[in-house]
């Protein structure tokens, strides 16, 4: 069992409604470090971490369940640290910086 993580830019486009941007993050599963799905917004851990300072930007879980992003961090950063949590090991991943990044969709 696992949960998707997506960042969303709130910007507005007309008076009446909102439109949002959105790609995924990654996802967080049980035994797994958290694995990061390749987007224009970041492509390692550092430029992730940068990337969470930026206000425009908010998180949400797939169940649409906003997520503090300090708590996300820690989350990440303890599921890293785990010695009973396991690195991706397919074709598509890629290990960047001790990070696990896929380059496929698997939202």
């Amino acid at each position: 069992m696992g949960t998707n993580y997506y960042g969303r830019l709130k910007k507005p486009k007309r008076k009446t409604y909102l439109d949002y941007e959105e790609f995924h993050i990654g996802k967080s599963s049980c035994g797994w470090k958290f694995c990061f799905q390749t987007n224009k917004h970041f492509k390692n851990f550092e430029e992730f971490k940068e990337w969470l300072e930026d206000d425009n930007f908010v998180i949400f879980d797939e169940y649409q369940r906003k997520v503090d992003k300090k708590e996300f961090l820690q989350k990440i950063i303890d599921k890293q640290n785990s010695e009973k949590n396991q690195s991706y090991y397919d074709s598509y991943t890629e290990n960047i910086e001790g990070y696990d990044f896929s380059e496929v969709d698997f939202s």
